[in-house]
């Protein structure tokens, strides 16, 4: 019996305005526009009549403060969320016990979304963090989001740190013959997201969950030199491959996953090629 996704997934979008825009605003939609391959359209009496109009999914809509994505019965912008009391702090985290960032690392994380692991490695690495995102609204919002917030003084030089990409970090893993990263972040897509959060919902709207493959933690393997995490929901079984530490997270709803690349024979218990053994 195949599980139905929880939402109905998103299409078509659309991209406008607030009422009474500035040239700046349209510019930014205009370019958001090009950038996302869909149509700009001026805003004319409501984004409702626009979606139903044009038979859009949802739209993009550029505001004065903020850029967000609107559907029937639904409303989502960028937010640091919980990296807010995060950095620029020592508090060790079950996210950092698992990892323990050192000074000077630098970390790929693979599926970015809003990008606050990134915000928490940037700030505990001080080095660079390269995310990639396959949705180019995802994309698009997580980069003008951060942006954003170099106007709070604790996110001023961590934001700078950070690269958004929008494409498939798993093909530029593949293309890889040496460790390019000290960490490696891998958050998969699940069918089930967790109850009564908006994040989840866009992303399960807008993104296609796909099962765990062994293949993307080989890949992973062998992009890192110090460890690759995974994050997994807590009450999905374990993959079987022999990670070296599970950590639970803060909720209790996930688990830390860590392969530690620097224990002899991790790697080749994951079949990775002998020239990075």
């Amino acid at each position: 019996m195949v599980n139905k996704p929880p939402y109905r997934a998103f299409s078509k979008a659309v991209v406008t305005t607030t009422k009474k825009p500035s040239p700046a605003q349209e510019e930014l939609a205009r370019s958001i526009a090009d950038h996302m391959d869909v149509a700009y359209y001026r805003y004319r009496s409501s984004i409702q009549r626009l979606r139903e109009n044009q038979d859009a999914d949802y739209a993009v809509v550029v505001g004065r403060e903020k850029i967000r994505i609107q559907w029937d019965g639904g409303d989502f912008y960028h937010h640091p969320g919980i990296s807010v009391y995060r950095v620029g702090v020592s508090k060790i985290t079950p996210f950092i016990a698992a990892l323990r960032p050192v000074w000077g690392g630098r970390t790929l994380d693979t599926t970015m979304g809003m990008g606050r692991d990134a915000l928490v490695m940037a700030d505990r690495t001080e080095n660079k963090v390269l995310g990639f995102e396959k949705h180019p609204a995802i994309a698009v919002l997580t980069h003008l989001g951060l942006q954003s917030l170099t106007r709070m003084k604790r996110f001023r030089k961590v934001v700078p740190r950070i690269s958004v990409v929008r494409g498939d970090s798993f093909r530029v893993m593949a293309g890889l013959l040496q460790p390019r990263f000290d960490y490696v972040l891998l958050d998969p897509m699940f069918p089930k997201p967790v109850s009564g959060s908006r994040d989840m919902e866009v992303m399960h709207r807008l993104t296609t969950p796909f099962p765990f493959d062994n293949e993307l933690l080989r890949l992973a393997a062998r992009s890192a030199k110090r460890r690759v995490l995974m994050r997994w929901p807590a009450h999905v079984p374990v993959p079987s491959v022999g990670f070296d530490i599970a950590i639970p997270g803060a909720r209790k709803t996930t688990v830390y996953l860590v392969l530690n690349l620097n224990r002899p024979g991790t790697r080749r218990r994951l079949g990775c090629p002998r020239s990075i053994v």
